[in-house]
């Protein structure tokens, strides 16, 4: 789930795939949080992409969420429907409570807009605001079992000795939220942790590879811009080059 900030001062929130009520009770969370820090009260709820349903999470919705929400200021929330019918089925029990006053349901984004803010708007490109990530849980108690941190289309894939942490953070994010200590960006495309790190093999044309303590021969490639960095974090500034 992720929270938007747009420039006609809406938030727009996106739920992608399957929510537990964990999920949906930290991203609703987040959004109070963001309704909070922005000052801003009229939502757009896109539920397009949601699938199953989130009926484990009425009760909480509606006895603490909404009230929640009213506290902290919500105008209007409009929902754009989801295309599964059982997430569809979900948003027609929450809209029988007592706050459907409140909401409208709408199945583009075009039409939620002009019923929100009174214009129809196209679909927004806006500033990404906060992002709820099931990872960022787990992350602070990992820190020493992270080999490296690549990129992969859409997503991070955080390596550790026996598992693979997905997390849709960018590897900017990312490296702001681990310690300088352990840590650093080596190529536009990966994170090391420079403790982990066995080796550095030189191959021909200037480029270097990183090797890891006990990782099965696996090599993450160096930045030649980073290699004299590395190098310094590892202690190695005297060592000698290993070359393949």
């Amino acid at each position: 789930m992720s929270i938007y900030y747009g420039s006609a001062h809406f938030l727009y929130t996106g739920w992608y795939g399957y929510a537990s009520f964990e999920d949906v009770k930290e991203g609703c969370l987040l959004l109070i949080e963001a309704m909070q820090k922005m000052k801003c009260y009229d939502i757009i709820h896109d539920d397009r992409k949601i699938k199953g349903t989130w009926s484990h999470s009425l009760q909480w919705l509606e006895e603490v969420f909404m009230p929640k929400m009213i506290e902290t200021g919500l105008n209007k929330m409009a929902h754009i429907y989801s295309e599964d019918i059982a997430a569809q089925y979900s948003m027609d029990r929450m809209l029988e409570s007592e706050w459907n006053d409140k909401m409208a349901i709408f199945s583009e984004f075009e039409p939620a807009s002009e019923w929100l803010l009174g214009n129809a708007l196209n679909p927004p490109i806006p500033s990404k605001l906060f992002k709820s990530d099931k990872a960022d849980k787990r992350l602070p108690n990992v820190l020493d079992e992270i080999y490296f941190i690549s990129r992969h289309g859409n997503k991070s894939v955080l390596y550790l000795k026996d598992e693979e942490i997905e997390s849709t953070r960018s590897l900017n994010e990312l490296m702001s939220m681990l310690p300088l200590s352990g840590f650093m960006r080596v190529h536009r495309g990966c994170i090391v942790n420079f403790k982990k790190v066995s080796e550095l093999r030189y191959r021909a044309g200037g480029h270097y590879d990183a090797y890891f303590k006990d990782y099965g021969g696996i090599f993450v490639p160096v930045s030649r811009m980073k290699v004299s960095a590395l190098k310094d974090a590892m202690n190695l500034k005297e060592s000698k080059d290993v070359e393949v």
